[in-house]
């Protein structure tokens, strides 16, 4: 008997809809390989950039104002040209580009940060401290991210010490990027955070749980109970108390109410489907009566 390797996980994934929807597509495979290729150019910048525009020691005042390849006066060295101080304009954009995914990836982290964890506070708290929140990130929407972000960076060079400016530029360039933009995420997280909370099984969730007894001995004696155990859920007269006492699984609790209630229900509806239709048969016959009846008269 033959036993049938199982697939690998790559080979999972790249038969899923994902790669498959990926694979069909020309512009998003195009848009990969030229990601890939700019991503690749920026983290092995010092390795393949044709020149260092840091080492002042390459550099050549004559080569200033280079035109790019393909004009007039262009050098084979320098593809894109050259900038006024002579450096090339290629390695400039390979090592620029290492500090701008630096920069952008750090400051939507830190506005990832901020903003999903006050919309889970802003959606689960609810209240004084949802208002506030939502104040707060209303206010900052209705300024330009740019506008939030040279306030912040004119402020922290404000208090930071001059001769800190250099060092900490990059630190406080992704604060006031992160901190302007948190809002979006917030207010993404809220509301997603209030759908959550407004379904049935977070509702029959147990609420709180407090242990009866002096020590450890008597963890047995637990009294937990729902924040809407008073709701009865089924006509035999059980309650959301009594079913996560026997099932303290908030998964299984929510099947177990849903499955009472429609448990309750079927027969309510399949009695009223039968009482309709002797109904309707009743009225039929009655109609095929009354010609009869004229006709004996």
């Amino acid at each position: 008997m033959t036993t049938v390797a199982a697939p690998s996980r790559f080979a999972v994934w790249w038969n899923g809809d994902i790669a498959y929807s990926f694979r069909h597509a020309p512009v998003a495979v195009v848009s990969a390989v030229v990601l890939v290729i700019f991503l690749g150019a920026a983290l092995f910048a010092p390795w393949v950039a044709p020149h260092n525009p840091f080492d002042l020691a390459t550099l050549n005042l004559l080569d200033a104002l280079t035109p790019p390849h393909g004009v007039e006066g262009a050098k084979p060295e320098y593809l894109l040209g050259t900038d006024d101080q002579g450096r090339d304009l290629l390695s400039a954009i390979m090592f620029g580009t290492r500090i701008s995914l630096l920069v952008g990836l750090a400051a939507v982290a830190l506005a990832v940060l901020i903003g999903v964890t006050l919309g889970l506070v802003s959606g689960y708290a609810g209240g004084r401290l949802d208002a506030f929140i939502m104040r707060a990130a209303d206010v900052q929407l209705s300024f330009p991210a740019i506008l939030i972000a040279l306030l912040i960076d004119g402020i922290l060079r404000a208090v930071l010490p001059r001769s800190a400016h250099g060092d900490v530029a990059l630190i406080v360039l992704v604060i006031a990027i992160g901190v302007s933009n948190w809002p979006q995420y917030a207010r993404t997280v809220r509301g997603s955070t209030l759908v959550e909370k407004s379904k049935e099984y977070v509702q029959a969730a147990p609420a709180q749980c407090t242990r009866t007894g002096a020590g450890a001995g008597h963890d047995q004696h637990r009294d937990c109970h729902s924040r809407r155990g008073h709701a009865v859920v089924s006509g035999r007269g059980r309650t959301a108390d009594q079913t996560l006492s026997r099932n303290p699984d908030p998964d299984w609790a929510g099947l177990s109410l849903l499955r009472g209630m429609v448990d309750h229900d079927l027969p309510r509806r399949r009695a009223g489907d039968h009482g309709a239709r002797d109904q309707s048969a009743r009225r039929l016959a009655a109609r095929r009566a009354e010609p009869e009846a004229a006709i004996g008269r």
